[in-house]
């Protein structure tokens, strides 16, 4: 767990990729999010997808530190590769990466994995570049 912790950082995160670790974070349903901030579900979820911006004000939760299983989660999710073929590519189990994306699982087994990419990668976006490379 050396530089893996400086993936992405709060000030990395878009508002609905908050909005999702904070909803992941207190293992809560998109529904019973929308509830929480008295919107329909549709607009919760197109908020997550930071695909709308409308009338509704919804506050930007506090983070904290990103941990790393939830930037290895964002990246794979900013990359649009699915969970099997990341875990095709990192050389693990489609469960066990699942597991790892909730924070059941210690991420260090994916360190020989980003390391290579993240010596040359030194902002997000080239970090989902290098990924879609290596999945592709």
């Amino acid at each position: 767990m050396f530089m893996l912790l400086a993936m992405l950082t709060a000030r990395d995160i878009t508002t609905g990729e908050r909005l999702l670790l904070d909803r992941r974070r207190r293992q809560e349903t998109k529904a019973n999010a929308a509830v929480r901030f008295s919107v329909s579900l549709y607009y919760y979820a197109r908020l997550e997808m930071d695909k709308s911006t409308g009338a509704h004000e919804i506050p930007r939760p506090a983070l904290g530190r990103v941990n790393l299983h939830e930037s290895s989660f964002l990246l794979r999710r900013r990359a649009g590769i699915s969970v099997t073929d990341f875990a095709r590519v990192a050389g693990v189990s489609a469960w066990w990466l699942t597991k790892m994306e909730h924070g059941r699982e210690s991420p260090n087994r994916l360190e020989s994995f980003w390391a290579p990419i993240l010596g040359r990668a030194k902002t997000p976006a080239k970090l989902v570049a290098a990924l879609r490379r290596k999945a592709g």
